[in-house]
């Protein structure tokens, strides 16, 4: 009488593992490109970028826990994006990180009008603060650089086929307080 009880619990229990095993294995970004990734604190942050689903820049944000190994064909993924709150919408962009490693800034150009984005994620809010922007045009954000006194340098630059332009080198510096009153620090030097 205890057999068939004990077959249904192990039937049951091999169909759970079954799609815990299948839900985990999903748990992986979509393939893209022109996303973004700064180090954080044992993370490797990875935002935007443009997916063949969509074909235009997401807004979608994942983790990946560098602390601790993991086998790359399981890879420990944890996904973001929230959805509900306004977000840089980007692509091409660059990624860096506040001067206390609490947080990290995404600029791009693919505003309104060719103007450019700023966005800071607060890592322990999970929440985006968009800094407005109108009406400052800035190169396409490419590479970036920081230093340990809060400096950061992106290196942008945009071309076409036809008209190359020099590439420029933008300063931000982290450590200037930026509100809705103030602009935010930005130098360019040739």
């Amino acid at each position: 009488m205890h057999r068939p009880l004990r077959k249904t619990s192990l039937l049951l229990l091999l169909a759970v593992i079954l799609v815990l095993a299948t839900v985990s294995s999903a748990i992986i970004p979509e393939a893209r490109f022109a996303a973004r990734a700064v180090l954080l604190n044992q993370a490797i942050w990875i935002y935007g970028g443009v997916t063949d689903t969509h074909d235009k820049p997401q807004n979608l944000l994942w983790r990946l826990d560098v602390s601790v190994g993991w086998d790359t064909s399981n890879t420990p993924y944890i996904n973001y994006t929230d959805g509900r709150a306004p977000a840089p919408v980007t692509e091409w962009g660059t990624l860096f990180p506040s001067a206390d490693q609490s947080a990290f800034y995404s600029l791009d150009v693919y505003g309104p009008g060719q103007t450019f984005t700023l966005g800071k994620y607060d890592i322990a809010n999970r929440a985006w603060l968009m800094f407005p922007t109108t009406g400052v045009t800035i190169p396409n954000a490419g590479p970036v650089a920081f230093d340990n006194k809060g400096n950061t340098w992106v290196w942008c630059g945009n071309f076409t086929e036809t008209n190359y332009s020099k590439s420029l080198e933008s300063q931000f510096h982290r450590n200037t307080r930026i509100s809705h009153r103030e602009s935010v620090a930005v130098s360019y030097e040739s």
